[in-house]
């Protein structure tokens, strides 16, 4: 693999659960739909702090980056960065209910992939994980580790 600059802090913004719906089963779309969840920001990563992105990489929303072009427009191509590492920090983890968190979790992963890394292959991610749940967790991570551009795939051995 070329040497080149690795940006392991990028995170893209999930622009809402609109954008989660189409990678969610029926259930779980229903059940987002019917509860009025519209979106799992943090306190803790509020999408409006001046700490959780850079000024000039806001859009006119005053929002972070939705899109893949957007972020690699921005953060990827004026430093000649080869690899952008997406950690996704939405609030999968403050969901109380396991089976709705490791349901998030799995269609984040989803949209990840289709939204982001199949749109520049300068992308990875780290696995959005159902942390309320070790099996659930675990699931989610032989799920994903076959895809080799989730971070975790990383670690599994080569194939002889």
């Amino acid at each position: 693999m070329p040497a080149g600059r690795v940006d392991c802090d990028l995170h893209p913004s999930v622009p809402g659960m609109h954008a989660i719906l189409p990678y969610l089963d029926a259930h779980w779309a229903e059940q987002v739909v019917s509860r009025g969840i519209e979106s799992l920001d943090s306190v803790a990563y509020p999408p409006n702090a001046p700490l959780t992105c850079r000024p000039d990489w806001r859009g006119p929303d005053g929002l972070p980056p939705a899109d893949a072009a957007t972020l690699a427009r921005i953060a990827l191509d004026p430093f000649g960065t080869r690899i952008g590492i997406l950690n996704c920090l939405w609030g999968v983890p403050l969901v109380f209910n396991e089976d709705m968190a490791a349901a998030l979790a799995r269609a984040v992963n989803d949209w990840l992939a289709a939204e982001w890394l199949a749109r520049d292959g300068r992308f990875r991610a780290s696995i959005v994980l159902p942390l309320q749940s070790v099996e659930a967790s675990v699931a989610e991570i032989e799920r994903r580790a076959a895809d080799r551009r989730f971070l975790l795939s990383v670690l599994k051995p080569p194939d002889h």
